[in-house]
């Protein structure tokens, strides 16, 4: 045995473990770590982020107006959201459709998608826009889709542990 073929097994080792994390389950498992984020702020801290790695800064507030519409179809909204909550969740529609797809070179598409169903006295028609094209909409005054700056750290503190977990099944930590 040599030093040069246990580098080599060490090596062949790191390789196995980075194609592991570009398997479909574990691209998932961070996808899916990334839209938790990105709901959980827009919902519950009403804020958003204006470009890749931005801070985060509060959400545009609601017209007065739209306020009034809100106000008068209550039993409609989301339990998320008040008339008065720009967190944009009316019927919470968007938001929880937003979901991932594991693309054919190992990546991930995190995007909104399905159609939109309607609301007897609410503003969207039935059967009409998709999810993606109202959160084309709202993103011109409430952006929301990107990750801040503090939440790529977040992102890549879980995908430093699930390698190192990885790693450490392989012998290596």
């Amino acid at each position: 045995m040599t030093a040069k073929n246990d580098l080599d097994k060490i090596f062949k080792r790191i390789a196995d473990s980075v194609d592991d994390m570009r398997d479909s389950r574990r691209l998932a498992a961070l996808g899916d770590f990334a839209i938790d984020m990105i709901q959980k702020r827009t919902r519950h801290r009403k804020s958003g982020v204006k470009r890749p790695g931005a801070n985060t800064s509060r959400l545009k507030q609601l017209a007065k107006t739209t306020i009034e519409h809100r106000t008068g179809v209550m039993r409609y909204l989301h339990g998320d959201t008040t008339p008065q909550t720009s967190n944009l969740t009316y019927t919470g529609q968007m938001l929880d459709s937003i979901k991932l797809r594991i693309l054919p070179r190992r990546g991930v598409d995190i995007t909104p998608f399905g159609r939109r169903f309607g609301i007897k006295g609410g503003k969207s028609p039935v059967g009409g826009v998709t999810n993606l094209q109202v959160a084309k909409k709202v993103s011109i005054d409430r952006p929301f889709m990107y990750l801040s700056r503090g939440e790529m750290t977040k992102l890549v503190k879980f995908y430093q542990r699930t390698f190192d977990t990885l790693l450490g099944r392989r012998g290596l930590t």
